[in-house]
């Protein structure tokens, strides 16, 4: 089914879906992580105090000259903050015991600090191959306002300057939610990623909001809260191939658009669904999880625009990738 889907992507005159995107729906990134110390696990110097935290975090760095911060479960290392008393909302890491936490904008009556976090690459990306990149984000309940990505910019050389304020460099990505406006959610993690077909070369990762002042878009999402900043906790940071990897298809899979929703089937597998929209420009427009006994499910969404949308469902460590268009008026 991937080859024949392939096949037809390559015979479209119009070419409106990108080859990053096929490659990123066509295959599973089961290949290496890049990002060395993607979730902060690995610590040094627990013991020194230093102003920036983050630099506790083994392969991290700070690009500018203000201070993200890392915050730690392990009450016996006690590197960088501790979770339980850093007199901010409680939230655990993702995964492990660490996490970084920054500030990405300083509210709508504030300045324009803002605060990023680096990272080396294990080895430079290479040119033409398509990489997957995300991480988990969840807001900080104690800060009142939120914005609408997670910028990533991806550069051949370390990047460092003084300022307190936003680094003046255009990033690559912009990671969004697709259920969410803005990324105001502050109770659960979630996870963000988009596709990026590499220049070659790239090896230094930096994160963080790169727009200026007058283009940034946020918003109030806690206006009682007691800061008016914007700070969101960063788990699970990753960068990795989508070249050559591959899992199971799902049997017979199949979708169509029926009244304000989608139906999707498959055949031969059950269990938990992720259901992943894309536009033709490649642009994740709805994410849905469903748990499921039968092999069929119905999928209420938000109205599409006529055209065509490849949708991604993963269940049992299976996915199928298939394509539908939506008529007008449908």
């Amino acid at each position: 089914m991937l080859k024949s889907f392939l096949l037809f992507l390559t015979n479209l005159a119009t070419r409106a879906i990108p080859l990053a995107l096929v490659a990123a729906l066509a295959v599973e990134a089961t290949a290496q992580n890049l990002v060395v110390n993607g979730s902060f696990e690995d610590t040094v110097n627990c013991e020194i105090p230093t102003q920036c935290t983050l630099l506790k975090a083994s392969d991290w760095y700070n690009p500018t000259q203000s201070t993200p911060d890392l915050y730690d479960a392990d009450t016996v290392r006690q590197c960088g903050y501790m979770i339980q008393s850093a007199g901010m909302v409680y939230m655990p890491p993702k995964q492990g015991l660490r996490m970084a936490g920054f500030y990405f904008w300083d509210g709508p009556f504030g300045g324009s600090e803002r605060e990023y976090i680096a990272t080396e690459l294990s080895q430079p990306l290479t040119p033409g191959t398509n990489y997957e990149v995300g991480l988990w984000y969840v807001r900080n309940r104690a800060f009142q306002a939120a914005v609408d990505h997670v910028g990533i910019w991806l550069g051949y050389d370390s990047l460092f300057m003084p300022t307190f304020d936003r680094l003046n460099v255009i990033p690559q990505l912009k990671l969004r939610d697709p259920l969410s406006e803005y990324l105001t959610e502050s109770h659960e993690w979630t996870q963000l990623v988009d596709t990026l077909t590499a220049q070659g070369g790239e090896r230094w990762l930096v994160i963080g909001n790169f727009d200026s002042q007058d283009s940034l878009h946020g918003i109030l999402a806690e206006p009682e809260a007691l800061f008016s900043n914007c700070y969101y906790y960063i788990d699970n940071v990753m960068v990795r191939s989508l070249t050559g990897t591959s899992v199971p298809e799902i049997g017979m899979p199949s979708v169509n658009w029926n009244s304000g929703g989608l139906q999707v089937r498959w055949s031969g597998t059950r269990g938990p669904l992720q259901v992943d929209v894309f536009s033709a420009g490649g642009c994740l427009v709805h994410r849905a999880n469903v748990p499921l006994e039968a092999d069929q499910a119905e999928l209420a969404m938000v109205p599409l625009a006529k055209g065509l949308y490849v949708l991604r469902f993963r269940c049992a460590n299976k996915e199928a990738v298939v394509k539908f268009v939506k008529m007008e008026g449908e």
